[in-house]
């Protein structure tokens, strides 16, 4: 007894077969990398505007610094980034002075 396939109706909606030709074809890496750059950007960016007006956290300092080490993140995008925390650096170093304006030199 021997195994034999059943004929099917070809479908319109699939092509993926080994008996069609190849046809054109697309390198999927060349597309994706300009993807990955885009949606880095993108996330990075929207990042940066929620946590806005946010303190600096120990947990959002992570997060900018993990986006950081992408390879794909634009220069603009990571000066923006260094200068986010900076500006909550500094935010947060102006608060702790109005905190404690008595300086006491022993």
């Amino acid at each position: 007894m021997t195994l034999s396939r059943t004929t099917t109706i070809p479908s319109i909606h699939s092509w993926w077969s080994d008996s069609n030709p190849t046809g054109a074809t697309l390198n999927l890496h060349a597309a994706a990398k300009p993807l990955m750059r885009f949606m880095y950007e993108r996330q990075a960016l929207k990042l940066i505007h929620t946590k806005g007006t946010e303190e600096l956290t120990q947990t959002m300092f992570v997060e900018y610094l993990s986006y950081l080490i992408v390879p794909y993140l634009s220069d603009f995008t990571k000066s923006r980034i260094f200068g986010e925390i900076w500006a909550k650096i500094s935010t947060a170093k102006s608060h702790l002075s109005m905190c404690n304006p008595i300086k006491l030199d022993i």
